[in-house]
């Protein structure tokens, strides 16, 4: 993706971004990742940005929690990976997993610090008003409708093909393969007649480039990176954060 940061501008002076990651936790190493690649541009690296991650793999499935219904465990791990992160000095978080938005709401009441919903950074994109676009994510984040009421725009897999993809996801999580993942997006972006992809679960991120050789791709991770290396001030997107947690 092209690099468009401000020449010569220093980003160890900016605000320190805290990612709550570990689901999965090579999507979440990804995000990191990808900033400092579109950061970096000859810069010396004590002028890059400052992030603190926050991987616990143990925090239990989202899907899963939200099936069940039973989701204190997993409420208890997020919120001890919250105070985590505020304790290493983080000023705003991303939560580096879509199905976990579906706790967005009970989580910003437990802690200090403003949280950036890639679910809001989908719903801004310009591109859903110009394809047709597939969303693809898991079954959990289906069930949990925090897509609901999307521009028509905005197509669902059949039932077939959502747990198609959710097996797909759920295979590149524990083995690293991403191989039957690009398949199965490739198949189902064709058999819903569309002509782009949202990235609506992080492991599609890292398969994202790789996609946009057939087709463009919303995905939630590029419009973080552009909020980490090109955001309003901190006082102005903490306010639009607090703003949307309390009228939800």
């Amino acid at each position: 993706m092209r690099n468009l940061i401000r020449p010569g501008y220093s980003y160890s002076e900016e605000i320190v971004w805290g990612i709550l990651g570990g689901m999965g936790p090579i999507a979440s190493a990804e995000l990191v990742s990808r900033i400092y690649h579109r950061a970096a541009d000859g810069r010396r690296e004590q002028m890059l940005p400052r992030l603190v991650l926050q991987s616990d793999p143990s925090i239990p499935d989202r899907s899963a929690a939200l099936e069940s219904g039973q989701s204190e465990a997993l409420l208890a791990h997020m919120r001890q990976s919250l105070r985590k992160l505020e304790l290493a000095g983080a000023e705003i978080v991303v939560i580096a997993c879509i199905t976990a938005h579906a706790f967005l709401e009970t989580l910003r009441i437990s802690t200090r610090l403003p949280i950036l919903s890639l679910v809001d950074l989908v719903r801004e994109d310009d591109m859903l008003h110009h394809r047709r676009l597939l969303l693809a994510s898991t079954t959990g984040t289906v069930r949990s409708d925090i897509f609901l009421n999307m521009p028509s725009s905005v197509v669902m897999p059949s039932p077939a093909g959502q747990a198609a993809i959710h097996a797909a996801i759920y295979l590149l999580k524990s083995s690293g393969d991403d191989s039957a993942l690009q398949k199965v997006l490739a198949e189902q972006v064709a058999a819903e007649s569309c002509d782009g992809l949202i990235a609506g679960c992080t492991e599609i991120s890292l398969v994202s480039d790789r996609m946009r050789y057939l087709w463009p791709v919303l995905d939630p991770m590029d419009a973080v990176c552009d909020r980490v290396l090109f955001h309003r001030p901190i006082t102005e997107l903490a306010t639009v954060c607090r703003a949307k947690a309390s009228s939800a």
